[in-house]
């Protein structure tokens, strides 16, 4: 345990449990309190201890910008208080709850602070949290929202599937200020990677890594690569059922005056020798701005 009151509380694996949010929420909610970050990962919290917490999280005098309740076994109720802090706490900037089994009804709950005017979260990190496809269309909603200030979301490890990876894109198309995406193990195939065509000339890091995208994923993809309008700097691309049958268009698109790309994994992938040397070309190029390959 670390404790440095002006900036930072880490407690996770403290062995925590329900009677120590009094106290916690006190903090929070106290005039001379400057905590600005709080880790409460891998303890055992239930709805009423996070209800505890929610109380002080929901003080004029809170200053909290970072919460983290990541395997805490947690379940859906807790995104009730979770959404009401997000409506009237405007200096929360990131949550973690990863790893909670809230699913579908929990991220539904939770969309209704997410979508509020006053909500000001950057960060949500969502990874293994028992979502499928039934929560995308919350999610879709909550990024269309035009007073979202969401950057960066963390959906790995949930089962959305094509159908609502679809969802997902299709709610970043208007007023999205996303530049964060990882949908890693998500379920996502080669004909998913066709909704990203417009996301991908806004976001700056995606993360599609141990989805079975194939070749006909990163020929949706590469295009993107070579539009003036991308922004896209990191993309991870490992254990995506790739072969060297992909690797002429990802070096079309290193090679593209347009491309910005500077890091790019293409680890665990079936590419051998003939990829690696079609890949060479691209890498060559007085054009590439690549500065980290695996």
């Amino acid at each position: 345990m670390s404790v440095d009151m002006q900036l930072s509380l880490q407690l996770k694996f403290s062995n925590l449990t329900d009677k120590s949010c009094p106290a916690l929420a006190a903090v929070l909610s106290s005039k001379e309190s400057f905590l600005r970050e709080l880790d409460l990962g891998y303890n055992s919290f239930s709805t009423s201890g996070v209800q505890e917490l929610a109380e002080g999280l929901n003080s004029m005098t809170c200053r909290l910008k970072i919460l983290r309740l990541q395997g805490c076994g947690l379940t859906a109720e807790i995104c009730r208080y979770l959404s009401q802090c997000l409506m009237q706490h405007q200096i929360l900037q990131e949550l973690d709850l990863s790893s909670n089994g809230i699913g579908d009804r929990g991220l539904k709950l939770l969309s209704h602070g997410l979508g509020s005017s006053s909500c000001r979260l950057q960060t949500l990190k969502l990874y293994c949290c028992g979502l499928t496809v039934l929560s995308c269309e919350s999610i879709g909603e909550a990024l269309k929202c035009e007073a979202s200030s969401l950057l960066e979301l963390n959906l790995s490890n949930n089962s959305l599937k094509d159908a609502g990876f679809k969802i997902i894109c299709e709610g970043m198309y208007a007023w999205c200020s996303l530049q964060k995406l990882n949908v890693s193990r998500c379920g996502i195939t080669g004909a998913g990677c066709r909704y990203l065509a417009k996301v991908l000339l806004e976001l700056i890091d995606l993360d599609l890594s141990m989805n079975h995208i194939g070749d006909k994923g990163v020929k949706e993809i590469s295009p993107s690569l070579m539009n003036p309008l991308s922004h896209l700097k990191t993309l991870n691309l490992s254990y995506c059922s790739l072969t060297d049958s992909c690797c002429a268009e990802l070096a079309s698109g290193l090679m593209s005056k347009a491309n910005i790309l500077s890091k790019l994994d293409l680890s665990h992938n079936n590419l051998q020798d003939k990829g690696a040397k079609k890949l060479c070309i691209g890498l060559q190029s007085p054009h590439c701005k690549l500065e980290e390959v695996s």
